[in-house]
């Protein structure tokens, strides 16, 4: 069993802050805190409950040692940028693929029976565009409840440096499969390409703010 100063250690790197930024959660000075780190001094029960409050641990995570932060398991990590990158990647594919093939905006000089068929062809393939939209969301939803349970069943926090390389990469990985598409698309723009693919990093975010409101309910 590691002692509490070394936990504190551990848990205050793994979270990217200085001394003087746990002592500034804490109120207390950056020596208090070098004191409990290299056990000079050990924290009354009261630190210990302010310690864990700001860690995001459980009490007795930080007395057992057992302290260290969870990972988000690769399988987690490929199927949350696979979801999120997928189904929008299809999507801009089909859209390209429709403006490019079966334009609407030059249907009127041709034949009728010609301008038919585009016509029927390009809302086919919108219909399909939607419905790869539609289908993508929920997936990314599922996928999302299950990054939430995830996160609330293990002993301690996904720090916030790894949420925000998640939310970070998610937002990359749309911004990749559609803004090159929206450059070879002749009617619609960037916005109509990225728009749509920006809820998916904004629902990401918010499954992690919920994540983290389960875990402080649950050690009420």
């Amino acid at each position: 069993m590691t002692s509490i100063g070394e936990n504190i250690r551990v848990l205050r790197l793994a979270r990217g802050w200085t001394q003087e930024e746990l002592a500034q959660r804490l109120h207390l000075t950056r020596q208090a805190v070098g004191h409990y780190e290299s056990g000079r001094t050990v924290p009354d029960i009261d630190t210990c409950r302010r310690l864990a409050e700001v860690f995001g641990v459980e009490l007795e995570v930080l007395l057992e040692g057992e302290g260290e932060p969870v990972k988000l398991p690769r399988w987690l990590w490929g199927l949350v940028l696979g979801t999120a990158g997928l189904p929008p990647l299809v999507r801009s594919v089909i859209m390209v693929v429709n403006q490019r093939l079966y334009p609407l905006y030059n249907a009127g000089t041709l034949p009728e029976g010609q301008r038919l068929e585009i016509t029927e062809k390009h809302f086919a393939l919108s219909d399909a565009a939607n419905a790869v939209e539609a289908a993508g969301y929920v997936a990314f939803f599922a996928v999302l409840i299950v990054l939430v349970l995830w996160e609330v069943r293990q002993r301690t926090a996904l720090p916030w440096r790894q949420k925000l390389v998640l939310l970070g990469l998610v937002a990359a990985v749309t911004v990749v499969v559609t803004f090159p598409f929206s450059l070879l698309d002749p009617v619609f723009t960037a916005t109509d390409y990225l728009l749509p693919a920006s809820f998916i990093t904004y629902r990401c975010g918010i499954a992690l703010l919920i994540a983290w409101i389960a875990r402080k309910v649950q050690k009420r």
